[in-house]
């Protein structure tokens, strides 16, 4: 079995499709320039660097890892600093499980869950009481802190790293691109896929963990593609992709809905049992609200405006 610390993200996408996408999948759509750092773990990298391609290519395609491979200190102070703790994929499942169940009116359309495990149900997901495939596949769905997106797509077990088989994935992307698979074929099932990843979002500070999200949600797309229709997808239709991903999923402080203020620290200090709390000083510059982009509606909106106008 395969396993995410022996081949990073960012080596297999590079490994694809060379220097086609990578540097769409860097950029910050609401800045115009490149995503952050935003943390400081990597020696001689400022937090309020730019993430640039030179800095991850090259020698250095294994510098930005997946959690599961980092140190265990590693892990350690990103959780105190950060709160970061990933989801197992079968609570993963079960949440979205309890979503469609909802939606669809029954239990176990996609799979059967067993003791921290699932079994995929191989018969074709129904749609009943005038809800179509098209609507699923169209439904909004955010992972908040999304980290490496796991909720999205489960690519490989963040808790071990290992891979997962397509068929068998269990994120809302995968969940879409199944039932695109089982109702469209040829250009059909091209523009249905496209619209699946329109419809998925998430959010994250760190920008090491953004980039992982943004590729294993590229990756993962484009391996349902190759599973339906035997190719991988061509250079300029996998740069669109791209392009949508790094609108969709983007760099934001969740407490203000706008890009990462990110100030030099100057000493720590335990507010809670095991969190670490970063005072900080000195100037920052000013930071912008998020922008996210309406694919039905062919528009750009701040997230704190849709924030707004869901609580009346």
């Amino acid at each position: 079995m395969k396993n995410i610390a022996a081949d990073t993200p960012v080596r297999q996408i590079f490994d694809v499709y060379q220097g086609a996408v990578l540097p769409i999948l860097l950029k910050d759509k609401t800045t115009g320039k490149n995503i952050l750092w935003a943390t400081d773990e990597y020696d001689a990298i400022s937090p309020k660097s730019e993430i640039e391609f030179k800095d991850i290519t090259g020698g250095s395609l294994m510098l930005v890892r997946p959690r599961i491979a980092k140190t265990l200190d590693a892990q350690r102070d990103r959780t105190k600093k950060r709160a970061e703790v990933f989801t197992p994929s079968w609570i993963c499942n079960q949440m979205n499980n309890a979503l469609d169940d909802d939606y669809l009116g029954y239990t176990g359309a996609f799979n059967a869950e067993g003791d921290k495990a699932w079994t995929r149900n191989r018969k074709k997901i129904q749609f009943s009481d005038g809800k179509t495939w098209q609507e699923y596949v169209d439904q909004t769905r955010l992972e908040i802190t999304c980290g490496e997106a796991p909720f999205v797509t489960s690519r490989y077990n963040p808790t071990d790293g290992n891979f997962i088989e397509v068929k068998d994935r269990i994120g809302f992307l995968d969940r879409k691109l199944r039932v695109v698979e089982e109702n469209a074929d040829g250009d059909e099932y091209k523009k249905w896929s496209m619209r699946s990843l329109e419809s998925c979002y998430g959010y994250e500070y760190q920008g090491d963990n953004l980039l992982i999200a943004r590729i294993n949600v590229f990756l993962s797309w484009t391996e349902h593609w190759e599973k339906k229709l035997g190719e991988k997808p061509d250079r300029t239709t996998a740069r669109s992709a791209a392009n949508v991903i790094a609108w969709n999923f983007w760099q934001m402080d969740g407490l203000t809905g706008r890009t990462p203020q990110i100030k030099e620290k100057e000493c720590g200090q335990i507010a809670l049992p095991g969190f670490e709390v970063e005072h900080e000083t000195g100037k920052t510059d000013a930071t912008e609200e998020c922008l996210i982009y309406d694919w039905r509606s062919h528009c750009k909106r701040t997230y704190n405006s849709l924030k707004s106008k869901e609580n009346g």
